[in-house]
């Protein structure tokens, strides 16, 4: 207890939490990476389960760069048998919503800072990009009404981000 332990990635880091997406065209995997760690005060915690369980690691702890680097995020293109990168796009603060790559090989990927850019699935070159005006941490679809073809994304924070990203 009261122990300092600095952990990487952060709990909401690596290259699980949010949903990636894959293309049968170009048959790349892409994926949202944070590479960000966190300091953990190890303590005694007593579990929250109402209304219902909350998060609890058994320590106190704050969002840190990894060493010898800044915080970032990245969105990749890997192969998903070999794991070999095709290309890979650095952002400055990690990328908190899930991916969107299309038929006409097109991949969205909405950011923190409110930016909702289109890349070419094949190279990662950028195509396209607006900003929403509020961070995205949630899920992105497309869908096709009277013969023409949209793309939807939620903005706006909540949830655990949304405390660390509203101030």
């Amino acid at each position: 207890e009261g122990k300092h332990t600095n952990l990487c990635p952060f709990i909401a880091g690596g290259m699980s939490w949010n949903m990636g997406s894959y293309n049968p065209k170009t048959g790349l995997l892409y994926k949202v990476g944070n590479e960000w760690c966190m300091d953990l005060e190890i303590k005694k915690t007593t579990p929250v389960l109402e209304p219902m369980a909350q998060l609890n690691i058994g320590a106190d702890f704050n969002i840190t760069h990894p060493q010898g680097d800044k915080a970032h995020g990245h969105v990749s293109a890997r192969d998903p048998i070999t794991g070999k990168l095709k290309w890979e796009v650095k952002f400055p603060e990690p990328p908190l919503a899930s991916l969107l790559s299309t038929g006409g090989n097109v991949l969205f990927v909405p950011d923190a800072r409110g930016w909702l850019r289109a890349y070419d699935a094949r190279d990662g070159k950028e195509l396209w990009s607006h900003n929403n005006g509020q961070g995205h941490n949630g899920g992105i679809i497309t869908y096709k009404a009277k013969g023409k073809q949209y793309v939807a994304v939620m903005t706006g924070w909540g949830g655990l981000a949304g405390d660390d990203y509203a101030a």
